[in-house]
């Protein structure tokens, strides 16, 4: 990397922060981040007597049971906290964060950057990493503080629920990524926002569709060429629900968090594949930035 390039490529990345900051978009995500840590310093264990014990959450109005041992019972606070993250949160980064990537993308904000001139693709990597960064930061704070938050608590540490950070912020890159095609495409911050957020739900609903059709026995006589389709579709997208999938399974929390599949089964039937699932969506994302910043590298300005 030369160094106008590398100088670029910081600049981007301490913009798109410094945007997060000003637009109170950081503020708002330390407020999400203290708020959950909130609800989870109010967990307590209680003894019912003759019915099970259980974990109380907010003096009271969240309880859920357990049998043997409290872990039985945090975990499933940690995998409703995972979904919550990996579903709210990831659209709620995706609508206040991807607006930010076009705007170094105008002319008049590029004319004056490419006159130095660092080569393109620092500007775009460079404000997309900015972004992703953003996205680390509140999956750090929001995770690590509800985790430190109910240990503290009730003093069962569950290191497995750590893993929904790095799972929501690679669920996040991926869509991002197609974020920054809309960009350089279009130079407007609400194509991103709501283009980001449309794609999301495709992604989701062909995630969660390729599963179904896996497990519903009345698809299993669709034609081959339905099936082809459908796994075409899925790996070649982004997997949003498969991180909450994995997630409820790797806590065990299932039967606590019911949902419309069963990760479990999933994971046994050998549909949820955690390094294939990786390797796809980084996949994926690389090839969204190459083709953006080739698009971006041609565009006259």
């Amino acid at each position: 990397m030369t160094r106008a390039a590398a100088i670029a490529f910081r600049w981007q990345m301490r913009m798109a922060v410094v945007q997060a900051w000003g637009s109170s978009l950081l503020p708002f995500f330390l407020s999400a981040a203290v708020l959950g840590a909130g609800v989870c310093l109010t967990a307590r264990l209680s003894d019912a007597g003759a019915v099970a014990s259980r974990v109380e959450l907010l003096w009271g109005q969240w309880t859920l049971p357990f049998r043997d041992t409290p872990r039985e019972a945090v975990r499933a606070v940690y995998a409703t906290l995972a979904s919550w993250g990996q579903t709210i949160g990831l659209l709620v980064l995706l609508m206040g964060t991807t607006g930010y990537l076009p705007t170094s993308l105008e002319p008049s904000a590029a004319a004056v950057l490419l006159s130095k001139p660092p080569p393109r693709w620092s500007l775009l990597a460079g404000r997309f990493l900015g972004i992703v960064a953003l996205a680390a930061v509140w999956g750090l704070m929001f995770v690590g503080g509800t985790w430190l938050a109910l240990g503290l608590r009730v003093q069962v540490w569950e290191p497995t629920y750590l893993l929904s950070g790095p799972w929501l912020v690679l669920d996040f890159a991926a869509v991002a990524s197609f974020a920054a095609i809309l960009a350089v495409y279009t130079r407007s911050a609400a194509v991103c926002i709501f283009g980001s957020a449309a794609f999301w739900l495709l992604c989701l609903g062909m995630n969660v569709g390729r599963h179904a059709v896996h497990t519903t026995a009345s698809l299993e006589g669709m034609p081959a060429s339905f099936h082809f389709l459908v796994e075409a579709g899925y790996w070649m997208l982004p997997k949003p629900a498969d991180s909450t999938l994995l997630m409820l399974d790797a806590l065990q929390a299932g039967p606590w968090v019911p949902g419309i599949l069963d990760g479990r089964a999933l994971v046994e039937a050998g549909l949820l594949l955690p390094g294939p699932i990786i390797a796809s969506e980084l996949l994926f994302a690389l090839v969204m930035l190459v083709l953006a910043a080739y698009e971006f590298a041609t565009t006259d300005y």
